[in-house]
C-alpha cells in the first residue's frame, strides 16, 4: 500500500495512464426514487406537501382488481416521483406506466409480465427504473428476475439472472450504480445498474455479488460508504442475524446476531450509526423451539437497537437499546430519522398487530428515550415526513404521513377481507407531536404500504386495491428557500448538520428565477458556513464543497492504471467519510493497491478478467451451470483452492471451474413400485433422494449396488450412471385390530395400523353404496404400514352378534368403482375379502354393511 506524498501531488498533465469511474446519472434531491423515498435521506422529503383535510383533494387515482381470498392481486403498485414523472407497475394488464403526476394522465407504458403480486417493487436510479417481477413456472418453485428500464421511453435494456425465493416484498433500491433487493424467502442480490451492451433488451446480467438465506422482508439496505448493512429475516435461525457487507465484492465485512429477535424490515443509517429494528420475542423464557412451533402467534413487540459503524464492522461496545410497552406487536417498517428524532410503526405479523406507532428521541450518544406515542396508529408504512415547513419558531414541525393497516368493516367477520383504513397526518415538533386530522379514500380496503411524496409536493399512497393521489402541487418560492435556509442555519449552531438537507435546499434556490434568488437574502449565509474537501486524485485536486459538521460521501475518481483505489487519509489517519463530519478544510489523500488480476476460467463459457486490491479477498464470482455435471468450486493456477468473498488474492491468477459428473439413477424395484421421478447423484458427493418403494406384503429392506445399500447420505463413488436394486422381506400373516371389535388379516409388518369411521352420509360414495344396499351403514376404511398396497388382499372381519351365515352381500368403494363381495358370519364375526386404493402411503376403502349387524359400535 502506497499513500501519495502529500508534498508530491501527481501533477494532472503528467502523462499517467487513469482509470476513469463509472459515468453515472445522478438523482437530483427531492425526489422519491425507491420505496424508501428521497436517495440518502430514508423517507425525509422537504417538499410543501398539503398539511389540512381540505388541502388533501383528490387529483387522481388508478384502481385494480383484488382477490385476497385467491391471493390474485392485479392492483397498482406503490409508485415512485422523479421530478413531474410518476412511475407505477399496474397489475390489470402487466404494464409499467409513466404518468404525469399532476393528472395522472400515461406519458409512456410499457409491458412488464409478471405473476400476481401484493405490490410490485420498483426503482429508479442511473436514469432507469429498475422492476422485480415475480415467476411461478407449471413445474413448481419461484423466483424473481430483475428488469431495467429506460426511465424516458421505458425501453427496457437488461434482465437479471433469476434470484429464487418467493417474491420481493415491497423494497429495493438503487444506490451508487447498483441495485439491491432480496426475496421473501430467498437470497438477496446486487446488481450493476450498466446496460452493458444497449443494442440487446434482453441481455442477461449476472449479480455483482448474492448470499443465500432463509429470506428478506421490507428490507432496504443501510449505506456506509462502500459497505452495505442487511438484515437477514432469522425465523429459522433463532433470531435475525445483522450483515455488513462489502458492496463491491460481496465479502461479509461482520455478522451480528440477535437472540430471538427477528427481521421483517430494515436497517436506517443515520450520522455514522446503525438502527436495527426488531421483533422481540415478549416472554424471554420461551426457547427458540417453542417460537418456532408457535410462529406468528409468538408474542412479540418492538425492539430497535444501534451502533456506531467501523471499517471492521459493528462496535458491540457502542450498542443502545429502547423496546416498546406493546405486548403482541412487531415491526414491518423501517425507522424515520431527522433532526435526532426516529419515527416508526408497527405492523408486526401477517395480519397486522397492536403495536402503535412510535415518536423516539436520540440522543447525542445514540441512545433512544420515547418521546411520544399513538396507540390508535396501527400501520404496517414506513413514515413520510416533509421538512418543508420546518422552522426555528415552530420547534422544527414536520409534518408525518401514514395509513393505517385498517379495520374489517362493522358486522364482518374477524378475518374478513373486506375492510377499510384511514390516512393519518400528525405535526410533531420539539413542543409535542399531535394528530391533525384522519381521512378515508374511497374505495376503502386494507394499506400496508407507505406514502411517496412528489418534487412538487403531490401526496400518494396505495391501499391494497387502488393508487390515489392528493394535492395540487406547490413549487418552491424565495421566500420559502429563505425560510429553509434559515431554519438549515439555526439547526447547524445546535449541533444538527444534514448533507441531505443542505443538498435540497441549494436544488430549490437553483431551480429560481435569477430574480427570485436575489430575494434570498441570507444564502451568502448559507455558502459562508462552507468547508472545502480537497481529494489529491491523480488526475488533479478534486473539490467537495459542504457545511461545516456535515458527513459527506465521496465521489469516484480517476485511478492511476495498476492501482486499486482502497481508502482515504488525512494527517496520516484513515478518514472514514460515512462517520466523520467535516469541520474545517481537509485534505485527504489516496490510498492505492497493487491490481492484480483474477482470469476466471468457467468451463462453460469464455474466460473474463477481474480486477482486484493484492491482499483483498476475492470478489463474488458467479457459479457456472454445465449441462450433466454439479459445480465444485474454483481452483487456481497457484494451486490453492479460491472460495469468493473469503480467499485473498496475492498475485494475478487464473482460476478454473471444477466439476463433478451428475449421473441419473436407474431402479429395479424387483416387482415394487415408487413414484416416477428423475433421481441424480453426483460423483464424491452424498446421495440427497432416493424413492421409497413400496410392494404388497413386503418390507423393504433397502437399494443394493454390487452387494453394498445405498441410502440417503451415502456418497456416490461412480461417474456414470448404475442401476440400484430393491431388496425385499415377506411379511408374514398378521391380524391388525382398532381396539374396538374391528379387524384386518394380510401379510403385515409389525407397524400396521387400522382405522375405522363412519362414512359421512352426504358424501357422493355413501349416497352410491346405499343405492346398492338400501339403507346400509357405510364405514370408512384406512390401512397405513409397510408392504400395504392396493394390490394387497386383506380379510376384513367385524364383530356382530349376527347369527352365523355362509352369505352377506355387501359391497365398497376402491379404485373409482364399486365391488360386489359375499360375506360370512362365523363365531361372532363377519368377514370377507377386499383390495382397497392406495394413496398417501395408505389403503383407502368405504364399506357398505346391511342393516342389522352393528358395524358401526366397531369404529376407532
Amino acid at each position: 500500500v502506497d499513500p501519495v506524498d502529500p508534498v508530491d501531488p501527481v501533477d494532472p498533465v503528467d502523462p499517467v495512464e487513469l482509470v476513469y469511474p463509472r459515468e453515472l446519472e445522478a438523482t437530483a434531491p427531492s425526489q422519491w426514487s425507491y420505496a424508501g423515498g428521497d436517495l440518502g435521506s430514508l423517507g425525509v422529503s422537504d417538499s410543501k406537501t398539503p398539511v389540512s383535510e381540505e388541502g388533501m383533494n383528490l387529483a387522481w387515482s388508478v384502481t385494480g382488481v383484488m382477490d385476497a381470498g385467491t391471493n390474485i392481486w392485479r392492483v397498482p403498485s406503490s409508485p415512485l416521483c422523479v421530478g413531474d414523472k410518476v412511475y407505477y407497475y399496474k397489475g390489470a394488464d402487466s404494464t409499467l406506466h409513466c404518468c404525469d403526476v399532476s393528472t395522472g394522465r400515461d406519458m409512456v407504458s410499457v409491458k412488464c409480465e409478471s405473476d400476481g403480486v401484493y405490490t410490485m417493487p420498483l426503482a429508479y436510479g442511473d436514469g432507469k427504473i429498475f422492476v422485480a417481477t415475480y415467476v411461478q413456472p407449471k413445474s413448481g418453485g419461484s423466483y424473481s428476475v430483475l428488469k431495467a428500464f429506460d426511465a424516458e421511453t421505458l425501453g427496457q435494456l437488461f434482465v437479471g439472472t433469476p434470484l429464487a425465493g418467493q417474491d420481493v416484498q415491497w423494497f429495493m433500491s438503487y444506490y451508487d450504480g447498483k441495485v439491491f433487493l432480496g426475496t421473501y424467502q430467498g437470497g438477496f442480490a446486487c446488481f450493476s445498474s450498466e446496460d452493458k451492451d444497449p443494442e440487446v433488451p434482453d441481455e442477461i446480467t449476472e449479480p455483482v455479488w448474492a448470499i443465500e438465506s432463509d429470506g428478506f422482508c421490507n428490507e432496504i439496505p443501510a449505506f456506509f460508504g462502500d459497505r452495505c448493512v442487511i438484515l437477514k429475516r432469522g425465523f429459522n435461525e433463532g433470531g435475525a442475524t445483522a450483515l455488513m457487507i462489502d458492496t463491491d465484492t460481496g465479502e461479509v465485512v461482520d455478522a451480528l446476531h440477535f437472540d430471538r429477535e427477528f427481521s421483517s424490515s430494515g436497517p436506517t443509517a443515520y450520522e455514522g450509526r446503525v438502527y436495527i429494528p426488531l421483533m422481540r420475542a415478549t416472554d424471554r423464557t420461551m426457547t427458540v423451539e417453542q417460537i418456532e412451533e408457535l410462529g406468528q402467534n409468538t408474542p412479540e413487540h418492538l425492539a430497535i437497537r444501534s451502533y456506531e459503524i467501523t471499517s471492521a464492522g459493528f462496535d458491540r461496545s457502542t450498542e443502545r437499546f429502547w423496546e416498546s410497552d406493546c405486548e403482541l406487536g412487531g415491526t414491518q417498517c423501517m425507522a424515520v430519522i431527522w433532526n435526532d428524532t426516529l419515527y416508526i410503526g408497527g405492523g408486526g405479523k401477517t395480519m397486522g398487530s397492536d403495536e402503535p406507532f412510535w415518536v423516539v428521541d436520540i440522543a447525542e450518544d445514540g441512545s433512544m428515550k420515547t418521546k411520544s406515542v399513538f396507540r390508535d396508529l396501527q400501520t404496517k408504512g414506513t413514515a413520510a415526513v416533509t421538512t418543508a415547513y420546518a422552522t426555528e419558531e415552530n420547534g422544527y414541525a414536520v409534518y408525518i404521513y401514514l395509513m393505517e393497516y385498517g379495520h374489517v368493516n362493522p358486522g364482518e367477520a374477524a378475518d374478513s377481507t373486506n375492510g377499510y383504513a384511514e390516512i393519518f397526518v400528525i405535526r410533531d415538533s420539539d413542543f409535542g407531536s399531535e394528530l391533525l386530522f384522519k381521512l378515508r379514500p374511497q374505495p376503502a380496503n386494507f394499506c400496508w404500504q407507505s406514502f411517496c411524496i412528489s418534487e412538487d409536493g403531490h401526496i400518494l399512497v396505495k391501499n391494497d386495491s387502488t393508487l390515489f393521489c392528493f394535492g395540487t402541487g406547490s413549487e418552491y418560492s424565495a421566500k420559502d428557500v429563505e425560510s429553509a435556509i434559515d431554519r438549515f442555519l439555526a439547526m447547524a449552531e445546535d449541533g444538527d448538520v444534514n448533507m441531505r438537507d443542505y443538498q435540497r435546499i441549494v436544488a430549490r434556490y437553483d431551480g429560481l428565477s435569477d430574480s427570485d434568488k436575489a430575494e434570498v437574502d441570507n444564502y451568502r449565509s448559507l455558502t459562508g458556513m462552507l468547508v472545502t474537501v480537497t481529494l489529491k486524485a491523480a488526475s488533479g485536486d478534486v473539490f467537495i464543497e459542504a457545511p461545516r459538521g456535515a458527513i459527506v460521501d465521496l465521489p469516484d475518481v480517476p485511478v492511476p492504471a495498476g492501482k486499486v483505489l482502497t481508502g482515504w487519509t488525512c494527517g496520516g489517519s484513515v478518514w472514514e467519510s460515512y462517520r466523520t463530519p467535516v469541520v474545517e478544510d481537509v485534505a485527504l489523500l489516496p490510498v492505492y493497491a497493487d491490481a492484480v488480476t483474477v482470469t476466471v476460467a468457467p468451463g462453460n463459457g469464455p474466460s473474463y478478467t477481474m480486477t482486484v486490491a493484492e491482499g483483498k479477498v476475492l470478489p463474488y464470482v458467479h457459479e457456472p451451470e454445465r449441462d450433466g455435471y454439479a459445480f465444485d468450486g474454483w481452483s487456481g493456477s497457484d494451486g490453492k483452492a479460491y472460495v469468493p468473498t473469503r480467499t485473498a488474492v496475492n498475485g494475478d491468477v487464473t482460476i478454473s471451474s471444477i466439476w463433478k459428473k451428475v449421473s441419473e439413477l436407474e431402479f429395479d424395484a424387483d416387482g415394487g413400485e415408487y413414484a416416477d421421478r428423475s433421481y441424480t447423484a453426483t460423483y464424491t458427493r452424498p446421495i440427497e433422494a432416493l424413492p421409497e418403494p413400496y410392494k404388497a406384503g413386503c418390507t423393504f429392506l433397502g437399494w443394493y449396488y454390487g452387494g453394498e445399500r445405498y441410502e440417503v447420505g451415502s456418497v456416490y463413488p461412480f461417474e456414470a450412471p448404475i442401476v440400484l436394486k430393491a431388496a425385499w422381506s415377506e411379511n408374514p400373516e398378521r391380524t391388525v385390530s382398532n381396539g374396538n371389535g374391528f379387524y384386518v388379516t394380510a401379510n403385515f409388518d409389525d407397524d400396521v395400523t387400522v382405522t375405522a369411521v363412519k362414512a359421512s352420509n352426504l358424501s357422493s360414495i355413501a349416497k352410491q353404496l346405499k343405492e346398492r344396499i338400501p339403507g346400509a351403514d357405510c364405514m370408512s376404511v384406512t390401512i397405513k404400514g409397510e408392504g400395504v398396497t392396493g394390490d394387497l388382499a386383506v380379510m376384513i372381519s367385524v364383530e356382530t352378534d349376527a347369527p352365523d351365515s355362509d352369505s352377506v352381500s355387501l359391497c365398497y368403494y376402491a379404485n373409482k368403482e364399486i365391488h360386489d363381495v359375499v360375506g360370512k358370519v362365523s363365531g361372532g364375526r363377519l368377514s370377507f375379502e377386499a383390495q382397497g386404493y392406495h394413496i398417501g402411503g395408505a389403503v383407502q376403502m368405504t364399506i357398505a354393511f346391511p342393516e342389522g349387524y352393528g358395524v358401526l359400535d366397531h369404529t376407532g
